[in-house]
């Protein structure tokens, strides 16, 4: 009988909260500049300019990490939807794994002989979620990988 899998996770543009949460800082921005914009119609000058200035440091930053985000998102789920993943299939070895609070490399497991790493700590759409942190990728587990490029898109675990 064919081993059956069931999708744990998938690569989306919600995955991981990521694009939430920078589209959340561009919000702040956003905020940020329009009480600049009241301080300057009231006439309250150098509070305005540094709140201005702060302002577009702080949009340029959070407006690039969402392009990122979205770029990324429509990346992994066309390389998802055409095929293009490397899909590796085996039974899980932990080889490091991340502390809880960080400050230490991410989880280095391995999976029919490929190695992977990942961290807690980075914001990707990509799959991040350390043993630590309630991973699906933990000792022994038998799963199926999609990577594209170093990032894990998709995980099937073995029913």
């Amino acid at each position: 009988m064919p081993q059956t899998y069931r999708t744990i996770f998938e690569a989306s543009y919600l995955s991981n909260g990521t694009l939430l949460s920078s589209l959340s800082f561009v919000a702040i921005g956003v905020v940020a500049g329009a009480l600049g914009w009241r301080l300057w119609r009231q006439n309250v000058r150098w509070p305005a300019i540094f709140i201005s200035f702060i302002c577009c440091i702080w949009l340029i930053a959070s407006v690039s990490f969402a392009y990122v985000n979205v770029r990324d998102a429509r990346a992994y789920k066309a390389a998802l939807r055409e095929g293009r993943c490397e899909v590796v299939e085996g039974v899980v070895e932990v080889m490091y794994q991340q502390p809880e609070g960080g400050h230490a490399p991410g989880d280095r497991i391995r999976v029919g002989g490929r190695k992977f790493e990942y961290s807690y700590f980075t914001s990707r759409l990509a799959y991040n979620r350390t043993v630590a942190h309630g991973g699906v990728l933990v000792q022994g587990a038998k799963v199926r990988v999609h990577d594209l490029n170093g990032a894990i898109v998709k995980i099937e675990l073995a029913q």
